[in-house]
């Protein structure tokens, strides 16, 4: 079997479609391709058994969206798969006319409808009005889509009566740094991994920590910006405190010696469109790492965090609390131990990705047996 990965606004070497889903993939002997539009040269390398083709990054969102994206499509169906297996609503107009040769799998990471109502870039009276519009697109496409890989229940959910396989967002087992030195030893440092920007709480986390007491206490933001202009405002409220320290966007090899060093992990997002129902990548990351979690107090969040033992959730607008339940983590090792334990509980027993990919390659045989 040879399946294509394709991606127009991902890193090539993105969390859930590299890391996950490609490799694991890979490690099962099938032939596995992705093609992207970001990353670095060589433009056509193999790693960790799967081939990667990269295209031209985009000048901009429209070329991005009308050049770039049917550009991929062809260069994944040049690969003569089996299964093409696309990540970005944009790409499904050019999914859907792919020949009847080959399986098309769309991976909806994210309810994208909703998503559309909070996006920044779109002129607010226009935003509904695209959401219905996107809706109608999808519907029509979906009828060449032959499978759903959806990233959560609720989005499942809105694809009920299809040929839908759930593939959440937890850790590959074997993957990331499980465990690390014992908390006592640790450093007191808060670490945040993933985008930053409004919506994700940035403003939020750093009012929270500049409240924050603790003796050596030191934020490590990991990950790249959303928005050049929030970018701007986010460096001058970070500016009045010098604990804070921008790492960037870091491999993922570093990202796992780093986390297993600090002592709190934080995931402030804000109560917005899917970020309410979402399953954050970072969430598991801390507890396979034994990073006790702060996390906003969503429903779903609170059931993994505080529901697994491995954590605190708070309101992420008031900074007094956020402060508070950091400074009451860092001040308490023996806590900070016991979450630890839970959260590596949790990852292996319950929330981790080889759960997932079975229904992923499932998936896969019911099409090609179709």
């Amino acid at each position: 079997m040879h399946v294509v990965h394709v991606t127009s606004v991902h890193p090539w070497d993105d969390v859930r479609i590299f890391h996950r889903q490609c490799r694991s993939l890979a490690a099962t002997g099938h032939r596995v391709s992705l093609v992207a539009a970001r990353g670095p040269e060589p433009r056509e390398a193999t790693t960790h058994g799967v081939h990667v083709h990269l295209l031209r990054s985009p000048t901009g969102r429209w070329d991005r969206m009308v050049r770039l994206a049917p550009a991929l499509m062809r260069a994944a169906r040049a690969l003569e798969p089996d299964i093409i297996h696309f990540h970005d609503p944009e790409l499904l107009p050019f999914g859907a006319r792919l020949p009847s040769g080959v399986r098309v799998v769309y991976d909806v990471h994210e309810d994208v409808a909703e998503d559309i109502l909070d996006k920044p870039w779109l002129p607010a009276p226009l935003r509904r009005t695209a959401a219905r519009s996107y809706q109608l697109v999808e519907r029509r496409c979906l009828r060449r889509i032959d499978g759903i890989v959806a990233a959560t229940p609720y989005i499942g959910g809105l694809y009920a009566g299809r040929e839908v396989a759930l593939a959440q967002n937890f850790p590959i087992r074997d993957d990331l740094a499980c465990g690390g030195p014992p908390h006592a030893v640790r450093s007191p440092h808060v670490v945040y991994v993933g985008g930053l920007g409004a919506a994700r709480g940035t403003f939020e986390m750093l009012e929270g920590f500049r409240r924050v007491r603790s003796p050596g206490a030191r934020l490590l933001v990991v990950g790249d910006f959303d928005d050049a202009g929030e970018r701007r405002e986010i460096e001058a409220v970070a500016a009045g405190d010098p604990r804070i320290e921008f790492r960037g966007r870091m491999p993922r090899p570093e990202v796992r010696t780093l986390l297993p060093t600090c002592s709190v992990g934080v995931a402030l997002y804000r109560a917005t469109g899917n970020y309410v129902r979402s399953q954050p990548n970072k969430l598991f990351e801390y507890m396979a790492a034994g990073v006790p979690a702060v996390a906003t107090g969503f429903p779903l969040w609170r059931e993994f965090v505080e529901g697994s033992g491995c954590g605190v959730c708070v309101d992420p607008t008031d900074a007094l609390a956020v402060a508070e339940a950091i400074d009451r983590l860092l001040a308490d090792v023996q806590m900070r131990d016991r979450m630890a334990a839970a959260g590596r509980q949790a990852v292996r027993e319950r929330y981790c990705w080889e759960h997932e990919f079975e229904a992923v390659l499932g998936l896969y045989g019911r099409l090609l047996d179709a």
